[in-house]
């Protein structure tokens, strides 16, 4: 969408939300057209306003944490995400989400209790095994960290095998096999 679409498409989200002042998704397409035009602290603002009208709204949550980490506040992305948690507690990528930031921060111990319960709640989350395992090295646990490598390396995920190739001895690799 060029500019002026994205001007044109605004200025009809906000007739609309002024007829439909309850309408939570004309809410959050405007958060997206204002994002994508920079108008960041109103995109902010549609956001929590879709959050205020539908609580249970998954989308908005991750488009604020992205724009909080995007604007390196990511305290603040791990607070949407933790937000979203306590409202919807099996929501297998508001952990993974939360994990990477919590890495990103070099909070280890909360980085791998969240992808401990992302793999918990989904064995199937192929980027959680990589994840982990990325954080169990760098808590020195190399055994686990090379076994949840090793999987993340089995079910197709390519960067497991640098880091296999880096961190784990040729025992604990074949172990693993």
């Amino acid at each position: 969408m060029n500019i002026k679409d994205s001007e044109g498409a605004l200025s009809d989200l906000n007739k609309f939300i002024q007829l439909e002042p309850k309408d939570k998704m004309a809410y959050f397409f405007r958060a997206n057209i204002k994002h994508e035009l920079g108008y960041t602290k109103q995109a902010i603002d549609d956001y929590l306003k879709v959050i205020e009208l539908d609580q249970k709204y998954m989308e908005a949550y991750y488009k604020l944490a992205l724009i909080k980490h995007d604007m390196n506040q990511v305290d603040a992305a791990i607070g949407h995400y933790t937000d979203l948690i306590k409202i919807l507690p099996y929501n297998t990528i508001a952990y993974m989400k939360r994990g990477i930031y919590y890495l990103e921060l070099n909070q280890f111990r909360q980085a791998l209790d969240d992808f401990d319960k992302a793999l918990n709640l989904n064995p199937n989350e192929k980027e959680a095994y990589l994840q982990r395992g990325i954080t169990k090295i760098k808590l020195n646990d190399l055994e686990g960290a090379c076994m949840d490598l090793k999987i993340a390396e089995k079910v197709g995920i390519k960067a497991a095998s640098e880091y296999i190739k880096k961190s784990c001895k040729k025992d604990v690799h074949n172990f693993i096999k």
